[in-house]
């Protein structure tokens, strides 16, 4: 026999070797994990490798305990608001997966878990699909591991709702650029000013609970950071050109003088300086009513004198003769729409005082 043929015959028994090696590794490997989860699974931080389902399950309810126990810490920092602060100012929540109604010794459950979820994707992990891809997915998961998840669902309304209680103090609206108008002594008039506007803050709770969601898939149950976004005007001073001079020019033409038939109201100059406010539209920031506070004026002085209920027609008879008869009458009501639509078209932009007030039938 040559040393060529000797050669093979050696690489034959020595590939025979391991591959009776590799067949009985895999079938011990097979056997030790046949009722085990895969080395190399994890759960977050958790390693779920070399454990039963049983085992696997109480180890994931130990670690959900410890949030039963603590919750999840929210933590504010006014250091860290868009707004500056003079004093370090912290506030930690604490929101508990499981809440506890004094009024009625009732309790329900803002965070759950689906722990048997996990357990039988961890343990699936590399046992539901065909041999080979079986094969490649274990090897994968012995060198560069694998992660999962837990099905969770959480009470996001609720949760924010806490997290709301607990904070709203912090928060405020921005405030936009004001007009403002008083009397001046010195020069006998009502003079206009613009009050600056003010930076608002709101804290960012869909971070907060996009964050949560993320940590509760790994079981982490780290103290959440509540971040502030600032809340911006939408008119500034800066944007206030000449206002005031256009305000001046509006009040010019007070009184307003409202009428419907015989009826007439007048309205001072004082009290049209307190209804301008200001209103940004796509171009530039114009002038215009305040129609809530125009609106109560209406309801208490004007309608309570025009509008009336409708009267149906009815008769007395007596001896089969009509002794007695009211004609129906219609009902009125003040066009209160479109009484704010001609004050603010025709007064503060045509500069027309006397305005025809709209009342139907």
């Amino acid at each position: 026999m040559s040393s060529k043929n000797i050669l093979i015959k050696y690489l034959l028994i020595l590939a025979g070797v391991i591959l009776i090696v590799i067949i009985l590794s895999y079938l011990l490997f097979e056997q030790k994990y046949q009722n085990k989860i895969y080395p190399g699974i994890s759960l977050g931080n958790i390693d779920l490798g070399d454990l039963t389902k049983i085992e696997a399950k109480n180890l994931l309810n130990q670690k959900i305990n410890q949030l039963n126990q603590n919750g999840i810490i929210f933590v504010y920092n006014k250091n860290n608001t868009a707004l500056n602060a003079q004093n370090n100012q912290w506030r930690m929540t604490s929101v508990m997966p499981i809440i506890h109604s004094f009024d009625n010794d009732l309790a329900y459950q803002i965070i759950f878990f689906d722990v048997q979820q996990a357990v039988e994707s961890a343990y699936s992990n590399s046992r539901d699909n065909d041999f080979w891809l079986n094969l490649r997915n274990k090897i994968e998961t012995l060198i560069y591991k694998k992660q999962i998840s837990i099905m969770h669902t959480i009470d996001e309304q609720e949760i924010k709702k806490i997290l709301y209680e607990n904070h709203k103090e912090f928060e405020m609206l921005a405030q936009d650029a004001e007009l403002t108008a008083s009397y001046s002594n010195q020069h006998k008039k009502i003079v206009f000013d613009v009050k600056k506007e003010k930076l608002g803050q709101f804290i960012d709770y869909p971070k907060a609970l996009n964050e949560l969601k993320i940590n509760l898939s790994k079981l982490n149950f780290s103290s959440i950071q509540l971040n502030v976004k600032t809340d911006y005007p939408k008119i500034s001073k800066n944007d206030c050109l000449n206002i005031e001079s256009k305000a001046q020019k509006i009040i010019s033409s007070a009184p307003l003088v409202l009428m419907y038939k015989e009826k007439k109201w007048s309205i001072s100059t004082e009290q049209i300086a307190q209804w301008l406010i200001l209103k940004k539209n796509e171009k530039n920031i114009e002038i215009v009513i305040n129609e809530i506070d125009v609106t109560k004026f209406l309801e208490q002085k004007i309608i309570s004198q025009v509008n009336k209920d409708p009267i149906d027609a009815r008769f007395k008879m007596k001896d089969g003769r009509v002794v007695e008869f009211q004609a129906s009458q219609d009902g009125l009501e003040l066009d209160v729409k479109k009484t704010l639509y001609y004050i603010q078209h025709d007064f503060t932009i045509n500069q027309k005082s006397n305005i025809q007030l709209t009342v139907n039938k």
